[in-house]
């Protein structure tokens, strides 16, 4: 069944305007189908509306799933991102720190993506599915896991552009900030800072005075299995 549903569209690290499409797989089928649980919410960003779907065999055994991102009923991205008893499916966080815009995740253990929908109908994909961002600085930051190797990307959605394009990083333990420098904790003990001007990955010390822990705007890692690919990741 998951060699039926391919990738219809996967644009990394750029900004992607969608033209005009014929849908590749019908989604009223599976809407009217008592094989597939079918679920759906809408969120309007300026005068666009983007639409996110979770479509999820009733008798499957692990927790495949087919997602679309519909934007203003004509355009989609949609995935077979099923893995054997993983989290999967589309996710809007309850919490959303941008203003500019709407954060929507893509869960996978493997390929895991950060959608992020403007109010000019374009979306920006990004790697990953752990992210925070900074609101004063005007950035975006996405820490991924490829087989054990993270990978940090980091992108101005003020000016619409990379400043860290998937940057290689010590597995992150914590994060932090002290108002303008953002850094973390590596699980080796470690502390690096993310120096802006050499855009590098800069090792340092303990950080003194104030400084305030830095939370995920969603912890995947807490999910419920049974609740993913389903209206419970989409309901917020």
């Amino acid at each position: 069944m998951k060699k039926m549903f391919l990738i219809f569209f996967m644009f990394l690290f750029s900004i992607s305007c969608f033209a005009q499409q014929t849908p590749s797989i019908d989604l009223d089928f599976f809407k009217k189908s008592k094989k597939y649980s079918y679920s759906e919410k809408a969120y309007t960003v300026g005068n666009h509306s983007y639409r996110i779907v979770n479509i999820k065999p009733l008798y499957a055994t692990d927790t495949f799933c087919i997602s679309a991102l519909v934007i203003d009923k004509r355009k989609y991205m949609l995935y077979d991102i099923g893995e054997n008893l993983s989290i999967c499916g589309m996710t809007v966080p309850q919490n959303q720190p941008i203003s500019e815009g709407l954060i929507i995740l893509k869960l996978s253990e493997i390929e895991g993506k950060v959608f992020f929908a403007l109010a000019n109908g374009k979306v920006v994909t990004l790697p990953g599915s752990f992210v925070f961002a900074d609101t004063i600085g005007k950035c975006i930051y996405c820490i991924w896991d490829n087989n054990g190797f993270f990978r940090l990307t980091v992108f101005d959605y003020k000016n619409l552009k990379l400043i860290f394009n998937s940057v290689v990083i010590s597995s992150p333990k914590q994060w932090f900030t002290d108002g303008f420098n953002y850094l973390f904790l590596s699980n080796d003990g470690e502390y690096f800072t993310i120096d802006f001007m050499s855009k590098k990955i800069v090792k340092s010390q303990k950080p003194e005075g104030n400084i305030k822990k830095i939370e995920y705007i969603l912890d995947s890692d807490k999910m419920s299995k049974i609740k993913c690919c389903s209206f419970e990741s989409i309901k917020n």
